[in-house]
């Protein structure tokens, strides 16, 4: 099966610990351009696919493009979930093929 993605651009907000979604692209890169400021994050989501709520706290290829690389932001998940501060999950980035 091929996966077909689509990229948001959210807003992250510190107070309240909220995310508003700006924008739902074709591409990253159009993704990287709806960025706003340094709160504003990317992120992949493939389309048909459940993503179950025990899931949503490490989301594997999202990034800060402003600031990180997504390389970097993996790196920073890593971390976060071997510290035990968020859960890991197995949705990796891009999906394997079917």
């Amino acid at each position: 099966m091929q996966y077909k993605y689509i990229w948001l651009t959210i807003e992250y907000y510190d107070e309240g610990n909220s995310n508003s979604i700006i924008g739902a692209f074709d591409t990253e890169q159009q993704a990287k351009d709806a960025c706003i400021d340094k709160y504003s994050y990317i992120a992949p989501l493939a389309l048909n696919q459940y993503y179950p709520s025990e899931n949503k706290k490490a989301w594997y290829g999202a990034y800060y493009p402003l600031t990180e690389t997504q390389e970097e932001a993996d790196l920073r998940i890593k971390n976060l979930i071997e510290k035990g501060k968020i859960r890991s999950h197995n949705m990796k980035y891009p999906l394997p093929e079917e």
